[in-house]
């Protein structure tokens, strides 16, 4: 007699897992369906040990990939159970992904521009956003870069002023955000 099925206990575990992060924040997971599960336990973490769970999902077949907003600038770590949810067999065990997540903040063109230009100073405008924080300016063909904190009032008019430059040079200033 040839054997062409197998009688197991338990699920296999999923396999392949993946996660692709898109528009900064948005990850969609995929792994391959087990055979006979109707659902599958997905549990997300903040750490690579595992101990502080984020997300907790049971998916059906049929929502995989599933695709999630997690918080922009973060590190996550996955894992996978398949199920049955009349318990026909054991869930299998934990397929854990290999890989972290790493999820980025994405910002609108901001628009950096030169409003008026001094001897020593170098005024700027940008497109108002609350996430941006500092500008960083340097000598053209110089390592040394300087950077000028914005304050609460620079950051709502989108204009700031940087001081104490050396006349006739050229500058590169770049606006940054969040954690960029």
């Amino acid at each position: 007699d040839e054997s062409t099925s197998l009688d197991l206990y338990r699920f296999l575990e999923p396999m392949n897992l993946s996660a692709k992060v898109t528009n900064g924040d948005e990850v969609t997971f995929n792994w391959d369906i087990t055979e006979g599960a109707n659902m599958f336990a997905l549990e997300v973490y903040a750490d690579s040990l595992m101990t502080d769970m984020i997300l907790s999902e049971e998916l059906a077949p049929d929502q995989i990939p599933y695709t999630r907003k997690l918080t922009a600038d973060s590190e996550y770590w996955f894992r996978v159970q398949a199920k049955h949810s009349e318990g026909v067999r054991e869930a299998s065990k934990w397929a854990v992904c290999e890989k972290s997540i790493k999820t980025y903040a994405v910002a609108s063109n901001l628009f950096l521009k030169v409003a008026d230009r001094t001897a020593n100073t170098l005024s700027v405008t940008w497109t108002a956003d609350p996430e941006v924080d500092r500008l960083e300016y340097s000598i053209v063909g110089s390592e040394t870069v300087m950077t000028k904190d914005l304050t609460s009032d620079e950051i709502a008019a989108g204009a700031a002023v940087i001081t104490d430059l050396v006349p006739s040079t050229n500058y590169i200033v770049s606006l940054y955000y969040f954690s960029a």
